[in-house]
């Protein structure tokens, strides 16, 4: 149909239209390649209800039971390195580490 430029007559050389009675509408819209479809609004109460779970929840802080500073749940306390009651980071040798390393940059750049 697209290719058949037999059928086709226009209007005032700005509309086109077919011969054939089951087009209503012109082809300069029917090459767009679809039709918009008319969807219904949300209602204020409908768009509030569903942004009732997108508020921000905020973080579970318990306190230490070694050293009794607040943590966030389920994770190693980051003042004593004790989880649920064992010893799991060596806090003392990280602190002498990361120290070492910035000596040395130091040393490095002198």
């Amino acid at each position: 149909m697209v290719g058949d430029h037999n059928n086709l007559y226009s209007l005032n050389n700005s509309t086109i239209f077919t011969k054939y009675k089951n087009f209503a509408f012109p082809l300069e819209y029917a090459t767009i390649g679809y039709i918009m479809v008319v969807r219904m609004r949300h209602t204020k109460s409908h768009t509030a209800n569903r942004r009732s779970h997108h508020a921000l929840m905020s973080t579970g802080l318990t306190k230490c039971a070694n050293c009794g500073n607040f943590k966030k749940r389920h994770t190693v306390c980051a003042s004593c390195g004790f989880y649920r009651g064992m010893k799991v980071l060596d806090l003392v040798k990280k602190i002498e580490k990361k120290q070492k390393k910035e000596k040395a940059k130091k040393a490095e750049a002198k």
